[in-house]
Order: structure tokens, then sequence, then C-alpha cells
């Protein structure tokens, strides 16, 4: 009868460790289903499920900004961003959806945090001054004074900051008769007007010294989306 009852004691002990090891936290979730993305200028993730700690490393400059844009339809994150043994320039919990920007104190690496707590939806940071920065020494790289010095040409076009859904497939280069011109053909879509070119054409402009027109155009269809004259 003693033997029954060690056993039963037993059982009933290794049910409440289990029930107290799950309600405890002690069975803590660690679970990412999602996309993540990052590079010298930014942190994306997109997510069904962020039930985790996730982190990515920037170096800044003083008075650099970050565009921080937080959206879920479930769940919430934690969110610290700030450099290492020091006081966080941002420490917010609870985040669902927020929009807002963070200006850097002083030069340095900055370690961004993110802690899910069963949420679903998108996170990004970005520093628009560090990207436009990165983009402007990959065209100082092929600055050339010739638009038929294709091989530059094609670094160039590659690398302009194209509105978003936009992305460089191709170019096709006309440098028979003046204005020398340049056909840059696109993937992807989006709603953009020829004005959010502009951007990307004065750049061009910059660093193809002879070109005298820019068309931006679309792969598939051949569809001219926007064209400026220098």
């Amino acid at each position: 009868m003693m033997k029954i009852d060690r056993i039963q004691t037993t059982m009933v002990l290794t049910v409440i460790m289990m029930m107290c090891f799950l309600l405890t936290g002690c069975g803590k979730s660690n679970a990412f289903d999602g996309t993540r993305t990052s590079d010298e200028a930014g942190f994306w993730m997109e997510y069904r499920v962020l039930d985790k700690e996730e982190s990515s490393d920037l170096k800044l400059s003083k008075g650099d900004q970050i565009q921080v844009s937080i959206s879920h339809s479930a769940g919430y994150v934690d969110v610290m961003v700030g450099q290492d043994g020091e006081e966080p320039i941002y420490d917010g919990t609870g985040q669902e959806n927020a929009d807002f920007i963070l200006t850097i104190p002083e030069t340095g690496s900055y370690q961004i945090t993110v802690t899910g707590h069963q949420a679903e939806g998108k996170i990004s940071f970005v520093c628009p001054q560090k990207r436009d920065r990165e983009i402007k020494a990959r065209l100082e790289e092929c600055r050339t004074d010739y638009i038929g010095d294709a091989p530059q040409v094609v670094g160039i076009a590659s690398n302009l900051p194209y509105p978003e859904g936009f992305s460089y497939r191709s170019i096709e280069i006309q440098s028979d008769t003046e204005p020398y011109e340049l056909t840059v053909f696109l993937d992807g879509e989006g709603n953009a007007s020829e004005s959010d070119f502009e951007n990307a054409a004065k750049l061009a402009f910059d660093y193809i010294k002879n070109m005298g027109t820019i068309r931006f155009c679309m792969e598939e269809a051949k569809e001219e989306v926007a064209s400026f004259e220098r």
C-alpha cells in the first residue's frame, strides 16, 4: 500500500511541476515567423508571429535621425535603442502602433532591440541620412563623363534611390546623337508619380556628365513612368 501511495504522490508532484513550469513562464515561447532585413542604414521586420527578442546594430553620426514605424494587428512589442553601457535614447514598452523620429545625440554604434509578445505586424527603423551617404558613396565610385561608358552607367542606374515598390532591371543607352539619352527599365509596381523620380534623375545627371535625357520605364509593359531633361 505504501509503495502505491509513493507512486501516486510522485505522479501528482510531476503534474504540478509541469503546470508551474508553463504558467510561470519557465517555458517561454521563442517563436518567429516572418522576414528580417538589415543593412547599413536600417532594420526591418514583418511577421505573422514575433514572440522573442531580435536586434540589430547601426553605426550612426551625431544629428542623424531614425524614422521608426510600428504597426500591429495583434500583440505588441517592447523597443529599446541605445549604445552599450549607456542610458538608452528610447525605451518603450507595450508598443502596438506608432510613428516617430529619434535624433542621435552622439556618434557611435547603436543597438536596436525589439522584443515581441505574440505580435503580428511589422516594424522598421530607417536612417535616411545614412542611406543618402551610402548611396552617394556608391555613385561616386561610378562617376563618369560619358554616357557611353556602359559599366559605370550600369553602376549608377542600379544604385539610384527609386520610389518604394520599384527596383532597377536594366538600361538602354542612346549615344549616337545629342541629347544623349539613358532609359532605365524597372521592375515592381506602385503608385509613384513623376515627381517621385526627381531625386533619382537629379543624381543621375550629377554623376553622368554628358547625359541630356533620362527616362524611367517599366520593364514588362515598356511603359514610361517619368522623363527628365537636363
